[in-house]
């Protein structure tokens, strides 16, 4: 989170230096779906983990004086004729699952929210009074300016009556429709007031008539942005399988091959989308490697059996372009699987490099999201830019998993991932001891959790210690464990650290469809500590009265 920090500020000091106001993210959907093409923008499938990331990103971002506007207000988990989806989603995973994010953001007091493309439950996001009255500004508390995702709306008195304060970028057809709807009396001067009340409100609150547009001096700043983009590049990495190669030692030939040695990984796609950032002073992959290993390094771009066997070390670089407005299948390219094949059967000593903005195929058949895309989709991520989606037939994506979403469907349905939420290597090794909570959750102020983090190994590291709660008998059904928290924690080898949670009991509750509030259950739960959802090194019992 002290990264994601650091991120948005750096991110802010750019846009004041380019005179850019408001900035359009956050992007916090739920990884739900391994196919969405957007989930390079998102911030994992937990609430909770996307919650303290969100948090620390407004906070840095609006440090700088540049709004953050928190994005898709709700439930806009596919790209798949993004107009033309209807998500159906229950209360409780509403609630429990695509919320928190949301809510943790505009506690830490963001300007703007984005309504999302789809329907929810049957109404457009942006013109859903429900939605934005009932759940954005009363249930959430959000007081600031609420905008549309681009033509995104399309039925005037419902927008202007629903809570929406912007609606971008503006179709031709309002001014003349409201003023027809203002003489009909089917809308009224008040619902226009209110309509534009949070905008100049939230431009006023935070300063945005009275300052300077441009401000070149942060110019400036940008050798310490560098820096902050290498930390967010190199904490970004995880390594999922290690036999000894890695760290790469000197002196070893190494054969340089792949899709991304010259050309530079990225996510956004084209630049008419949203996220796409072509950077600046980059390095290649190539000159990269050759400023640490020099003249060890050979670069091939189609290398034969023979040169990949007589190489020590192969490094190839694969991935993906993800970009807005399609999904791609949860798989590489065929041809990059077979030469990934081909090169690991030639050469043992073979590191796969992937450059992706979400997840690369294991078994989707084994996914809750199974069977989101329409029959006949199997093309969607090379049709033509979706401008058509008018033309296209509404459907429903029945979030029918509910709170199950990620690794909660996972564990609960009993599926072993290759690989589950949490899991990274590191060039050390970590041992988890003396778990320490009280037996009995305090009636009136938070339960203290600790656990003992040693670095076993000879090499300085840093390791995620993750805190999950399970009830162990619920009356409705739970996942299996929740993150409920997570440290990074860097230990020099051979010392220790003491690991610490709070815990409220806000952490313990689900949401009550009958009260239509937050409940906890008296009785008994289990605390987890470990270094992913699958790998747990101890449990605690607390009992709940």
């Amino acid at each position: 989170p002290s990264l994601a920090y650091k991120y948005a500020e750096a991110v802010g000091e750019e846009c004041r230096a380019g005179g850019i106001e408001v900035l359009l993210g956050p992007g916090m959907n739920i990884y739900r779906n391994s196919q969405n093409g957007r989930n390079f923008e998102y911030m994992g499938e937990d609430p909770l983990l996307s919650a303290a990331m969100v948090a620390e990103y407004v906070k840095g971002m609006q440090s700088t004086g540049t709004v953050a506007c928190l994005k898709h207000f709700i439930c806009n988990e596919t790209e798949f004729y993004r107009r033309r989806s209807n998500s159906i989603v229950d209360e409780r995973a509403l609630h429990e699952i695509y919320l928190p994010p949301f809510k943790t953001g505009i506690e830490a007091g963001v300007g703007y929210v984005m309504t999302s493309y789809n329907r929810l439950n049957g109404e457009w996001a942006g013109q859903n009074a429900d939605l934005i009255q009932r759940i954005l500004r009363g249930e959430l508390g959000f007081r600031g300016c609420v905008m549309s995702d681009w033509t995104s709306v399309n039925d005037t008195e419902k927008v202007v009556k629903s809570g929406q304060n912007v609606e971008m970028p503006g179709r031709k057809e309002f001014f003349d429709e409201a003023r027809a709807l203002l003489k009909e009396g089917r809308i009224t001067e008040k619902d226009i007031e209110k309509m534009i009340r949070p905008n100049i409100a939230t431009s006023i609150a935070f300063g945005l008539y009275d300052r300077e547009k441009y401000v070149p001096a942060l110019l400036e700043k940008f050798p310490a942005h560098l820096q902050t983009g290498y930390d967010v590049a190199a904490e970004g990495i995880v390594l999922l399988r290690n036999n000894g190669i890695l760290p790469l030692a000197q002196g070893r030939k190494i054969l340089l091959t792949g899709r991304f040695t010259e050309e530079m990984p990225r996510t956004g796609g084209s630049t008419s989308s949203s996220a796409e950032v072509l950077g600046y002073d980059n390095v290649t992959l190539t000159a990269a490697l050759r400023s640490v290993y020099g003249d060890a390094v050979s670069v091939v771009e189609k290398p034969s059996r023979e040169e990949l066997a007589a190489a020590d070390v192969v490094l190839l670089s694969t991935g993906t372009i993800d970009v807005e407005s399609f999904e791609r299948p949860f798989a590489l390219p065929k041809e990059e699987e077979a030469f990934i094949r081909m090169a690991v059967g030639a050469n043992p000593n073979t590191i796969v490099l992937v450059n992706s903005g979400s997840g690369i195929r294991m078994e989707f058949t084994d996914s809750p999201a199974k069977g989101t895309m329409p029959a006949g989709a199997e093309f969607y991520n090379k049709a033509p830019r979706a401008y058509n989606e008018r033309l296209i037939q509404l459907y429903d994506i029945d979030y029918k998993e509910s709170v199950l979403v990620g690794y909660r469907w996972y564990e609960t349905k009993g599926i072993e991932p290759l690989y589950p939420f949490g899991f990274g290597l590191s060039y050390t090794t970590f041992a988890l001891e003396k778990p320490r909570a009280a037996k009995a959750f305090p009636a009136d102020k938070s339960l203290k959790v600790s656990v003992t983090l040693t670095n076993t190994g000879d090499r300085e590291g840093a390791e995620v210690v993750q805190l999950y709660v399970t009830e162990n008998n619920p009356t409705v059904l739970r996942p299996k464990k929740e993150l409920k928290g997570f440290r990074k924690v860097a230990v020099a080898p051979g010392k220790s650290v003491v690991v610490e949670f709070e815990l409220d009991r806000q952490a313990l509750a689900f949401w009550d469809t009958e009260s239509r509030g937050w409940k906890v259950n008296p009785g008994e739960y289990t605390l987890s500590l470990g270094t992913s959802s699958a790998d747990i090194a101890a449990t605690l019992p607390v009992t709940v009265k």
